[in-house]
């Protein structure tokens, strides 16, 4: 909501310094901004996501689908987001049952710590107790995704 009042406004300066810019910022505006998502909206993916393991319904699957797309994209893109859910995501690691969710995890705490190798200190002690394969896969994870 405050992204749209925010765009609204900008457009409307926009407009009464330049008519002839407009339709260049709004443009540039719209690929520098998230729209579709924002840090708050990382909780409520991942429980897309493990709906989406547990559900045989076709439109839940659907749904946990373009989720998972969507964290894939975040989690490469713009880690950044996902710095205030580090202890969220470490509990999500937990649980190897639920293979896509421990994955999608993993992959935001790597790209997370390299962003900002401040926070690498707290989230090394959860990513060692992961199995092998996870351990591998947060530490040396290739353009997998995307």
């Amino acid at each position: 909501m405050l992204s749209v009042i925010l765009q609204n406004e900008f457009t409307k300066r926009t407009e009464e310094l330049s008519s002839n810019i407009l339709v260049t910022m709004t443009t540039l505006l719209r690929r520098a901004s998230y729209i579709i998502v924002n840090q708050s909206s990382i909780p409520v993916l991942f429980k897309r996501v493990v709906q989406g393991e547990d559900s045989a319904n076709a439109r839940v699957l659907q749904r946990a689908e373009a989720a998972q797309s969507l964290l894939r994209v975040m989690a490469k893109h713009a880690p950044a987001l996902f710095k205030a859910h580090v202890g969220e995501l470490c509990k999500l690691t937990a649980d190897e049952n639920k293979g896509v969710v421990v994955e999608l995890a993993v992959m935001a705490l790597a790209n997370v710590v390299k962003w900002d190798e401040k926070i690498g200190g707290n989230v090394d002690k959860y990513v060692y107790l992961l199995s092998f394969p996870l351990h591998q896969f947060a530490f040396y994870h290739d353009d997998r995704c995307c």
